[in-house]
């Protein structure tokens, strides 16, 4: 599976979603992360835009596992959109 992870994020406000734009196999898929999910990754509650992104940068491997995960236990979504919930941490461990 080839993965192609973007170097920016558009980020809701007030913080409710992530929203990621990643290429798996030439294909676009729209990748949210619900706030709880990054809060719960974070370990913070209050979440402030400059630390989202970082962290997502910092964990973009991370992050592709967690998607990666998702994909292949349920295929890519024809519709292009992926949400990711507080079930899907099952799969990763953070450094």
């Amino acid at each position: 599976m080839k993965f192609l992870f973007p170097s920016a994020a558009v980020l809701t406000k007030p913080l409710t979603c992530v929203e990621l734009l990643v290429v798996v196999d030439g294909k676009t898929i729209r990748v949210e992360l619900d706030g709880s999910v990054i809060r719960q990754l974070m370990h913070k509650e209050d979440l402030q835009p400059e630390d989202v992104r970082s962290f997502l940068w910092n964990e973009r491997r991370t992050l592709e596992v967690m998607i990666k995960s998702h994909l292949f236990a349920h295929g890519v979504p024809l519709a292009g959109e992926l949400v990711l919930s507080p079930d899907d941490l099952e799969s990763v461990r953070l450094h």
